[in-house]
């Protein structure tokens, strides 16, 4: 089913653009502090990651805490040390603001890496016909 949350411009990832039930395994380019808007509004300083087998190479993860410490798990707390690496996200829910919100979360295992040249369908609006068989989007 398509969430129509997905046909929005959104410049960071989302729950939504995650196949339901599934975990997309991006491979790390880099990773950028910038400004990003809090719920609040106020601007707040966060770690960005972008990817290499990402379609829409403008589509990042904002990192948030709990994000950051699995990565720093994985792979170490040097970002630089992330590039080449994989990481494997699902969609799933949590409790935060007060009430149970959809949120981004990475596995705690290294993921197999993808298939070179295999780009990640994320959400309706990138997806390309056949890109369900081509993606690297693997069951629970």
């Amino acid at each position: 089913m398509t969430d129509v949350r997905s046909f929005f411009d959104k410049k960071y990832l989302g729950s939504w653009d995650i196949p339901e039930g599934k975990d997309v395994v991006l491979v790390i380019d880099r990773c950028e502090g910038s400004a990003v808007k809090g719920t609040t509004g106020e601007e707040k300083k966060a770690p960005i990651l972008f990817f290499s087998n990402v379609r829409d190479k403008k589509k990042s993860l904002v990192l948030n805490v709990t994000n950051a410490k699995t990565l720093i798990k994985l792979y170490g707390k040097h970002i630089e040390e992330w590039k080449g690496k994989a990481i494997a996200i699902y969609a799933t829910r949590t409790l935060a603001f007060g009430e149970e919100v959809d949120c981004i979360r990475i596995r705690p295992v290294s993921p197999a890496m993808p298939a070179r040249g295999a780009a990640q369908a994320l959400s309706a609006v990138s997806r390309e016909p056949g890109d369900e068989d081509d993606a690297t989007v693997a069951a629970k």
